[in-house]
């Protein structure tokens, strides 16, 4: 019997990338993959660039899947600054973003990241850096 290929390895990866990225439990199916990979012999360069992952990533999994099974595979909660803006200010924001700033009372043409942070400490009293501002107006507007 003749060794098979797959004519398009590329397309084959960006379907199994977009594949695992829509749910939360194809991604556990993803990891656990790369784990029984590794421990059959394969290294974890190898399963990385199969998979399209990093090698540190597989190193993790592997790491997460010895200490804890298969919850260690799991998504949890990361870490982070909890957010100052509650969901019904996201909300009203978002409103005002998709309108004219001129509407809120500036003279100024488009949203910007400084106009922003003016903004929301005007409306919310809070102190947001402009840097920050920009990210939140990419957030907001997709």
């Amino acid at each position: 019997m003749r060794k098979l290929r797959p004519m398009n390895e590329e397309a084959i990866r960006a379907t199994l990338a977009s594949e695992v990225h829509r749910s939360s439990e194809l991604r556990v199916l993803h990891r656990l993959h790369a784990v029984l990979l590794v421990s059959v012999g394969c290294n974890c360069y190898e399963v990385a660039h199969w998979f399209g992952e990093d090698p540190c990533s597989v190193e993790r999994w592997i790491h997460a899947y010895e200490q804890q099974g298969l919850e260690g595979l799991r998504e949890h909660r990361r870490g982070g600054r909890p957010t100052q803006l509650s969901p019904q200010q996201v909300k009203q924001l978002a409103v005002q973003l998709a309108a004219d700033p001129a509407q809120a009372g500036y003279a100024h043409p488009r949203w910007s990241g400084k106009l922003l942070a003016l903004h929301l400490e005007r409306c919310f009293d809070l102190c947001f850096s402009q840097r920050h501002c920009q990210r939140l107006l990419r957030r907001l507007r997709q």
